[in-house]
């Protein structure tokens, strides 16, 4: 049930390891205020990428592991949204472990990442003897929100000269309502439906990756997160007109 999830969510840890040497940089020879605007861009990033693989895996989950496994695997929607909200959860947590790294507390984030362990092992015990296999997911979310989360935002903030509740109102701002209306909508259609074939489950793949995109595109070129979007965009767009100014005489 959560091999998909976690295959893809991959791609998201490639992405916060590739922008460790600039934060070692900025650590290094900027400002707060910089050093503030550049977490907030690669968190959002983070999310952005986090909750497509939630809403898409959402979708295509059952029929995903019917198809590779057979059904009999399938843990059910339930088990599935937990897979993804760990998912979601162990994203941000790594990103803000990236960080600490990064801006030089090495000895905190091994300290935190113990802490983390212990604490997700005990409640790991104690849930998956209440609520079975589901348990030990929420163990995992447990582990996050209690321990890594609110002692990497400390540092982050600190180090960004801003308080906790600044720092994550602005990570979380304007991806967190779209991301819960998308989640929502999908949730809503997997309880009810599921692709039956590869065809349908490419189609539907591609629809929620469209649809979540077109949602999510104003919040991509929104504050710091645009600075980096928006140059992006302009040079596909360069490389379009030029390659439809130059299609003509390439025919000819």
């Amino acid at each position: 049930t959560g091999k998909l999830c976690m295959v893809l969510g991959n791609q998201v840890t490639i992405l916060m390891h590739n922008a460790g040497p600039g934060l070692c940089e900025l650590k290094a020879g900027e400002s707060r205020q910089r050093l503030f605007e550049v977490v907030i861009a690669l968190s959002r990033g983070v999310f952005l990428f986090s909750g497509l693989v939630f809403c898409v895996v959402l979708l295509v989950n059952h029929w995903f592991v019917n198809w590779w496994v057979t059904a009999h695997q399938y843990g059910g929607l339930m088990l599935s949204v937990l897979f993804l909200l760990n998912l979601v959860i162990r994203h941000w947590t790594g990103m803000t472990a990236n960080s600490v790294f990064y801006f030089g507390h090495q000895r905190r984030i091994s300290l935190t990442n113990i802490t983390d362990g212990i604490v997700t092992a005990a409640t790991i015990l104690i849930f998956v003897k209440v609520w079975g296999v589901a348990g030990a997911l929420m163990g995992s979310i447990a582990g996050a929100v209690l321990v890594s989360l609110p002692l990497n935002l400390s540092v982050i903030a600190r180090d960004a000269g801003v308080k906790i509740a600044q720092l994550t109102a602005a990570m979380l701002g304007g991806w967190l309502w779209r991301f819960a209306l998308l989640a929502g909508v999908a949730g809503w259609i997997a309880s009810r439906w599921s692709p039956k074939t590869l065809l349908e489950g490419a189609a539907t793949t591609v629809a929620a990756a469209a649809v979540y995109c077109a949602v999510m595109f104003p919040s991509a070129l929104r504050g710091p997160l645009g600075t980096y979007v928006r140059p992006v965009i302009e040079s596909f767009r360069v490389r379009y007109i030029a390659f439809r100014s130059a299609a003509p005489s390439s025919s000819s």
